[in-house]
């Protein structure tokens, strides 16, 4: 969508008149220290000490705040609460979302207003404290609260239904009065995300995880990341309430199946940290306002997509996500494809009798003009060894001499981190990584805020460091004592010359700085294959690959699909998607230099490759299959 058209959806969402009815609470944070030394005088007991409060809307609380994020400027609440501290701090944050709470009740006995209490030691939370679990809702209470529902449906377009506690303002009952509302007053959209009455709606759109479709279907759980799983699962459950089903399914993004037809959408790549707390609502508050303004099932979902990934990024809150927060994500964002194959090596398919994987049918008409090539591990192995070199210099950057006294579970735990930033951000310019280290840093907490460094100085650590294994290597092969065969990936070079005998402009593009990529390809002998110039990192600190690649888009006006990207990073991976070309894995064990590394595989498949390949020994293969659209074929293996 382009932002114009955003902005036309955003100002039909904010005319909307949007009712929400069930379980309202309130989210409460505050640090918590229990190793104080103190000792209660009255108990005995060491005493805690706790931090300033954030309290949040919860629940269909936190439903209303979503909407009210999104733009939406009349907003109607239904439910019970009490005259106590939360109902107070509740009906606070509602008001000041300016929200109608002429439809919130009060219960005045056997009800406590709700509230889940999150004591965080740190960035972890300690058990929470739940009030409300005890209520017993009053059935003249529910009536009243349904009548008050009544009399403001002729006037809503959109009501969504919230059922979350363990003892809920909706119960059996009040579902079937729902579902006769609902055929009632057909102007109103109605729907739902109910965690243990859901069976009994009819009719109404509900929203739900795969473990609460699995619950409701009574089967066992299944997989989130397998697509076909969730499409069968997802079409029972249409079929059994009679109405559409939103599933989401975590970072493997959302499923919409009505009973007859099904789309779907991939998660969003995250390469930080992600708190899914409210991602639900996000989801449903999204989806039912696109649906209700009127917008088509596919852009919705895509956008009510986009609105859970923004959420998933804020810590320790109920996040929510804005109409700017959405467009601006939009235009960077990048996706999760393919979870379930890249786990699963067995389910792979091949071309003809290779070892070359297609992951993904890549429709083209048009053969090839330019290859863009990753450099390390995708070429060469020069600097094999590198993700090691950074594991151990980010370990000792982020956790200095306290590092030696961690246990082994703190060791796993942060090793476990420093693992994922460098898997995410491999084939990103170093600087790239070291920002993440910086990031790191300051939230692992180890290290004095004056001994942390910038990333420009945590770089200038790292590749003084790299470059003298390099430089030994090179010259080794300087003086014969090894060959082109022990640092490039097996059958590369023939690759390389095959393409540009067969007029393809070859362009390297590289994470790596770009005095040192010219100088390893120059050194190895193939950098005047690459017409299109050799780029890599620059002070600026954007990726060479995206330069290119815009280059290739906007100034010689190349279609995605006369573009082959290839490399061993989801970086360029998830570049080469953003333009729409064929992308191809090099899944290679560098050690080997040849035959498949199974960690590889799985990154570049889920950063979107079309092609994993193991190595280039199959160039006929390859040739038939990159050269020769109109050839290609699969079979599974």
């Amino acid at each position: 969508m382009k932002n114009q058209t955003y902005e036309s959806l955003f100002k039909s969402i904010r005319q909307l008149k949007v009712g929400v009815i069930g379980d309202f609470a309130v989210d409460v944070y505050y640090p918590i220290d229990k190793e104080t030394g103190e000792i209660s005088l009255e108990t005995t007991k060491e005493v805690h000490r706790a931090g300033e409060c954030r309290t949040y809307l919860g629940a269909a609380g936190n439903i209303v705040k979503n909407l009210s994020v999104l733009g939406v400027a009349n907003i109607k609440t239904f439910g019970l609460l009490a005259a106590d501290l939360w109902g107070r701090e509740l009906l606070y944050l509602l008001h000041s979302r300016k929200v109608d709470t002429s439809g919130m009740l009060i219960q005045s006995e056997n009800w406590d207003s709700c509230a889940y209490v999150k004591p965080m030691m740190g960035k972890e939370e300690d058990n929470r404290l739940d009030f409300g679990s005890y209520n017993q809702p009053d059935p003249e209470m529910q009536q009243q609260v349904l009548k008050q529902l009544e009399a403001q449906l002729p006037h809503l377009d959109l009501l969504i239904i919230n059922q979350q506690f363990v003892k809920p303002l909706l119960d059996e009952k009040m579902v079937q009065k729902l579902n006769d509302l609902a055929k009632r007053f057909p102007t109103c959209l109605f729907v739902a995300d109910m965690r243990n009455v859901a069976s009994g709606l009819r009719r109404i759109l509900l929203k739900a995880n795969t473990k609460e479709t699995a619950r409701l279907l009574d089967i066992l759980p299944f997989d989130e990341r397998d697509d076909e799983a969730c499409e069968d699962k997802a079409a029972a459950l249409s079929e059994h309430l009679q109405a559409p089903v939103l599933l989401t399914r975590g970072e493997n993004g959302m499923m919409y199946h009505d009973g007859k037809t099904s789309y779907s959408i991939p998660g969003v790549w995250h390469d930080g940290e992600t708190d899914p707390v409210g991602a639900g609502d996000t989801a449903i508050s999204t989806f039912g306002a696109c649906l209700a303004a009127k917008v088509n099932i596919e852009e919705s979902l895509k956008i009510a997509n986009l609105a859970s990934a923004i959420t998933v990024g804020k810590l320790q809150q109920t996040g929510s996500a804005s109409p700017e927060e959405i467009m601006s994500l939009e235009e960077n964002c990048t996706y999760v494809y393919h979870n379930f194959l890249a786990a699963h090596p067995s389910k792979a398919k091949y071309y003809g009798d290779s070892d070359i994987e297609m992951v993904e049918i890549f429709e083209r008409k048009k053969k090839p003009r330019f290859v863009v090539m990753d450099h390390d591990g995708t070429i060469s192995v020069l600097r094999e060894g590198w993700e090691i070199l950074m594991h151990d210099m980010m370990l000792d950057c982020i956790a200095g001499n306290k590092l030696s006294s961690m246990s082994h579970e703190e060791k796993t735990a942060l090793s476990a981190k420093v693992n994922q930033l460098i898997s995410q951000t491999t084939g990103a310019p170093t600087i790239v990584q070291m920002e993440g280290l910086v990031d790191l840093v300051g939230r692992e907490g180890h290290m004095p805020a004056q001994d942390i460094l910038s990333a420009e100085q945590y770089k200038a650590r790292y590749v003084d460091h790299l470059n003298q294994h390099v430089e030994e290597r090179i010259l080794r092969f300087q003086k014969g004592e090894l060959h082109i065969q022990n640092f490039t990936i097996k059958g590369v070079i023939h690759f390389i010359q095959l393409l540009k005998e067969k007029g393809i402009k070859l362009y390297l593009a590289s994470g790596t700085d770009e005095e040192y990529v010219f100088k390893e390809a120059t050194a190895l002998g193939y950098a005047s294959e690459f017409e299109g110039g050799i780029h890599g990192a620059k002070p600026d600190g954007e990726s060479a690959k995206r330069k290119v690649l815009r280059h290739l888009r906007e100034a010689l006006k190349a279609e995605g699909e006369e573009i082959i990207v290839m490399g061993d990073g989801p970086s360029e991976i998830r570049e080469g998607r953003k333009v729409g070309a064929l992308c191809i894995g090099i899944a290679s064990d560098e050690l080997r230099r040849y035959g498949l590394n199974q960690h590889k595989r799985e990154r570049l498949i889920r950063a979107g490759a079309h092609i994993i390949i193991p190595d280039y020994a199959q160039l006929s293969a390859l040739e038939k299959l990159l050269l020769h659209p109109q050839e290609e074929s699969v079979s599974s293996s």
